[in-house]
């Protein structure tokens, strides 16, 4: 079993170094330090092979307010195809858990559903935990390919029973989308919620 590296920093708004560098617009020039990265940029390139290496990677703590700026900005909401096997910049992959990856900043392209859990990104919480930038999902071993799922958890919406979530699925239409979800996810099995091990609360 992989695991992600065990030094922990906060993250900065600098770039790490071998990133691309963000593309400035007008719409970010009055914050050229923000780490987020406008659709404008976007390219589509073919996936990589092989999975992302967690031993390769610097853990970096996020915020919860970057996780859901990053959800709702860097990929434009309801224009982007569903691909498993496709990239898109800044680099993650354009299925569920590569949407979620890109939030949570993860490895790129972005470890399906059965290595958020077995790679120790994500570790399951309870309902009454769930947070803006948690996840709920089915996830962990046997759920690669179109078994597992996984969404980001933004609020809660009528009790505990509807919350709303960022989510990208396939189907005919384009993603990601912002929606109302019945919890733990349409009255399917197998879901429960999962925070990312280095996330931490807003001040």
């Amino acid at each position: 079993m992989r695991e992600p590296a065990a030094g922990m920093r906060q993250r900065q708004d600098v770039p790490r170094i071998g990133r691309p560098q963000p593309f400035r617009s007008a719409a970010n020039a009055t914050n050229p330090s923000s780490p987020v990265r406008p659709h404008q940029a976007s390219r589509i390139r073919p996936a990589r092979t092989g999975p992302a290496s967690a031993r390769q990677w610097e853990a970096m703590s996020i915020s919860r307010r970057l996780v859901i700026q990053r959800a709702a900005t860097v990929w434009p909401l309801g224009q982007v195809r569903y691909s498993q096997a496709t990239i898109r910049d800044p680099g993650w992959r354009t299925d569920c858990s590569g949407y979620v990856s890109m939030c949570l900043d993860l490895p790129q392209p972005g470890p399906n559903t059965v290595d958020l859990v077995v790679d120790g990104y994500i570790h399951p919480i309870s309902r009454d935990e769930l947070l803006a930038g948690d996840l709920v999902g089915r996830c962990g071993p046997g759920t690669s390919g179109d078994v597992g799922h996984v969404v980001l958890f933004d609020r809660w919406a009528q009790g505990h029973d509807l919350y709303w979530a960022y989510e990208f699925h396939g189907g005919p239409g384009l993603g990601p989308g912002h929606s109302l979800i019945p919890y733990p996810y349409h009255g399917l099995d197998g879901y429960q919620p999962y925070r990312y091990q280095h996330i931490v609360d807003d001040p």
